[in-house]
């Protein structure tokens, strides 16, 4: 088992809120080796993109090219199935909608409504043409402004989600040069001020930008063993807080942590917070080691849920959209639930 398959009932994911305050945005020095793997068979190695669906714990990766397979992965990177249904660039999983969605090589935004297991191979929609910058252009998801994001030769470019209205152009500032930097290496963090990833395939190294005003603000480097990516090829993505680098020679994306943890194992056992069953479907139990404020969040970072609770106590949740959600106390401890 992987090490998120081993902590997945013990750590919260990224929430799309003010993310500065948390250990989530909080960059490690260098970059390190996850442990997490998905285990590709044959293909190409135009490989784009990474998706995480919560709701089923699978992990979707493209290939593209529009006849090799893409694949679907369960929690431990162990391959579940593929299915040849579209030319993905840009890949990702919206949690409104519980779909993967992202855009084509022949510029349409796609759908796929996944089958019951959550895997691919679902009805397939292509809603509307899409106007990436560049053919190869691997579109990211920005879902607080529903936006499709693509990034070339320095620029930031969006458009909607909705109807494909392009949305103004952004100039990326505070690097030198933009040089090694392609138009498929471009992810979306949900970190405030820092939302926007570019990866330097000579240097690999990440750059991170204000997706608002376009300046850099960090970056961090990977190791220097991490596999080396070509420059129209990708082979660089972002999915369950983790960046993903696909190895061609073995076949396989490779995880990275680029954040500091939120919460330590010892943390979360001294706080005595823990919850069940997971997943649930109306009555979930929290326990608590004292009477405090509990938050529910949606994937989003929005509240959906407020109340002071003692040290064992029992919410009804039967009205939630089925999901991810996370429960957090005022004092810090995090840990997550799937609503059925």
């Amino acid at each position: 088992m992987n090490k998120f398959g081993k902590l997945a009932l013990i750590f919260g994911a990224l929430v799309f809120t003010d993310m500065t305050s948390i250990a989530q945005c909080t960059l490690r020095t260098t970059a390190i080796v996850s442990g997490d793997t998905l285990h590709c068979v044959g293909g190409n190695q135009y490989r784009t993109a990474v998706a995480f669906n919560p709701t089923y714990n699978l992990y979707y990766s493209n290939n593209s090219g529009g006849t090799d397979p893409d694949e679907y992965f369960d929690i431990d990177g162990n391959l579940l199935g593929s299915s040849i249904d579209t030319d993905w660039r840009g890949m990702w999983y919206n949690p409104t909608t519980g779909k993967i969605e992202g855009n084509t090589w022949d510029n349409y935004f796609v759908v796929d409504n996944l089958t019951a297991q959550g895997y691919f191979g679902g009805t397939i929609q292509n809603p509307f043409n899409t106007t990436p910058p560049d053919p190869q252009a691997v579109g990211a998801f920005d879902p607080q402004n529903n936006r499709i994001l693509y990034y070339k030769s320095g620029s930031l470019y969006g458009e909607s989600r909705v109807n494909g209205a392009d949305a103004p152009t952004i100039t990326l500032t505070g690097i030198p040069n933009f040089t090694n930097i392609s138009s498929p290496t471009l992810i979306y963090t949900g970190c405030t001020g820092m939302e926007i990833g570019l990866y330097n395939y000579s240097t690999k190294q990440i750059l991170f930008f204000n997706k608002t005003t376009g300046v850099y603000s960090s970056s961090i480097s990977l190791p220097s063993n991490a596999p080396n990516t070509s420059y129209n090829s990708g082979q660089f993505s972002f999915a369950n807080n983790l960046v993903w680098i696909f190895n061609n020679t073995l076949k396989k994306w490779i995880g990275f942590d680029i954040f500091e943890p939120s919460v330590g194992i010892d943390e979360l056992k001294e706080q005595k917070i823990s919850i069940y069953p997971n997943p649930v479907e109306s009555i979930l139990t929290i326990e608590l080691q004292n009477e405090t404020e509990v938050l529910i969040t949606d994937l989003l970072g929005k509240v959906v849920m407020s109340k002071k609770l003692d040290s064992n106590s029992q919410l009804d949740v039967s009205d939630l959209l089925p999901g991810m959600y996370f429960v957090q106390t005022k004092e810090g401890a995090k840990t997550k639930f799937i609503k059925q």
